[in-house]
């Protein structure tokens, strides 16, 4: 719909936000206080409310609300989804609405094939697709090797751009410039593989050197250390993966990107399971 897409939101309190400061500057006789009345809202002021997180959406009014925004089949079974994942209070409740949301939204994340995870088997091959999407490259191994932090040989970036050729993740344009074939790509949540893991320890590794050798105003690097029951366990990573989410489709919808960064997200425990004081574990 016009110029916010449902389907690219994980919270509908920021959908309506944005959806109504389009439909303000665009349409001269919209009002909120037309649509409370349309959805059947008591208080004059219930959307505030619900914008603001005070106030819940019933079953009935996320329906009304869809057709008020003239939202097509598949976006409104997407809101409404999106309203029971947003309001869910239990981890089981917002584990099944969140499965829901990513069978049905249109992502932009290319899902990768079990065949194409030779992309992880060296760290370079990722960050010089990244790198092909912000600069103009034509073939100078020498240059693409320079652009990286730490520095690699052109040999390794000249075999870089094969491999990522062969499997598909890069094309040449007409001009000769290498791009990336899609603006960004997942393994997903759960899928382990030798190179992926591989991947990983080596960022961590990378971590490790940007911590001594990166300015901390050019990076984020922190820790935190939590006791944690296993439903709160399973909160926090769903938690991480909603973030990571939101972080890829901040990345996606970027159009003046001039560096390329390495996010590590880890949650891992530091204990064998205890006893409480209860007497439990």
């Amino acid at each position: 719909m016009q110029g916010t897409k449902v389907t690219d939101y994980l919270n509908f309190r920021e959908y309506l936000r944005d959806s109504f400061e389009w439909q303000k500057a665009n349409d001269p006789g919209f009002s909120q206080k037309r649509i409370q009345i349309e959805i059947g809202a008591a208080s004059s002021g219930f959307l505030s409310n619900v914008l603001a997180g005070r106030k819940n959406l019933m079953p009935n009014q996320s329906a009304r609300l869809s057709r008020l925004l003239n939202l097509d089949r598949v976006e409104s079974a997407y809101f409404e989804n999106l309203v029971l994942f947003t309001q869910a209070r239990t981890v089981e409740e917002k584990n099944e609405f969140f499965n829901r949301l990513m069978t049905m939204q249109s992502a932009r994340l290319k899902q990768l094939e079990e065949h194409s995870l030779t992309l992880f088997s060296k760290w370079y091959y990722v960050a010089i697709r990244e790198v092909l999407g912000i600069i103009d490259w034509r073939g100078d191994d020498n240059a693409l090797a320079k652009a990286l932090q730490p520095e690699i040989k052109p040999s390794e970036a000249h075999e870089a751009i094969e491999v990522l050729t062969q499997l598909g993740l890069v094309r040449r344009e007409e001009t000769g410039r290498a791009v990336p074939c899609d603006p960004a790509i997942s393994t997903g949540d759960e899928l382990f593989s030798r190179h992926l893991a591989h991947f990983q320890m080596t960022t961590l590794d990378l971590a490790k050197q940007a911590l001594m050798g990166v300015p901390p105003e050019e990076r984020d690097i922190s820790v935190l250390t939590m006791g944690l029951s296993p439903d709160t366990f399973r909160l926090v990573k769903h938690e991480l993966q909603y973030f990571r989410k939101r972080l890829a489709k901040i990345a996606v919808d970027e159009t003046c990107s001039n560096r390329v960064y390495q996010v590590n997200l880890q949650l891992f425990p530091i204990t064998k399971e205890l006893l409480t004081r209860g007497g439990h574990k």
